[in-house]
């Protein structure tokens, strides 16, 4: 699967891209890191179709809950 590994947050962990935005917010950001990390910057198009099933599945789960 080579979409698989396809991220768009440089060196910087997927981890610390994390904290950094939960701090800025002042809460959990969990549906917006994935799209932070799973977008082209320039175009903001997902990586891959797979990713953008990924997040869609996520946010349509929390919708749910």
């Amino acid at each position: 699967m080579p979409d698989a590994s396809l991220h768009t947050s440089g060196s910087i962990t997927f981890g610390r891209h994390k904290k950094r935005m939960e701090e800025e917010a002042g809460g959990p950001m969990a549906s917006e890191l994935l799209c932070r990390t799973h977008k082209r910057k320039e175009s903001g198009e997902f990586v891959s179709e797979k990713a953008k099933e990924v997040v869609e599945s996520y946010e349509q789960q929390l919708i749910e809950r």
